[in-house]
């Protein structure tokens, strides 16, 4: 198997199953706990570089987490991530996301995470 067919392969769906939580609590913990968000790119993008497996991986969970986020999903965010996604108010207060923001915060982790992933595959460049 050519390195693109094992890259494609890794981010098949039909693969192994996806251990949730456990998946994203580790993508939390690996990327964002005690990161910025710059951070937790430049953390991503050594994972591509050096096991772009691995990050396949994380995509599937991703994915598989959107596909059907858990009850404590917000919670999960908050003491895995160390994030407590919040807009700030007019009058200076701080009002957390709901749980619909939530999911589309990670859908958009997800999709950037993605890209830099895609652009990288094996044989590609």
């Amino acid at each position: 198997m050519n390195p693109e067919e094992r890259f494609r392969a890794a981010l098949d769906s039909a693969g192994h199953p996806v251990d949730l939580p456990r998946c994203f609590i580790g993508w939390l913990r690996t990327y964002w706990l005690d990161s910025s968000e710059s951070e937790a790119f430049s953390l991503w993008e050594e994972t591509v570089r050096e096991s772009w497996w691995d990050a396949a991986e994380y995509i599937r969970c991703l994915n598989a987490t959107l596909r059907n986020p858990t009850d404590d999903f917000t919670s999960i965010i908050r003491e895995h991530g160390g994030m407590l996604l919040q807009h700030e108010l007019p009058d200076g207060y701080y009002e957390e996301y709901t749980r619909e923001e939530y999911i589309d915060w990670l859908g958009g982790m997800r999709d950037r995470f993605a890209e830099i992933l895609n652009t990288s595959i094996p044989g590609s460049g």
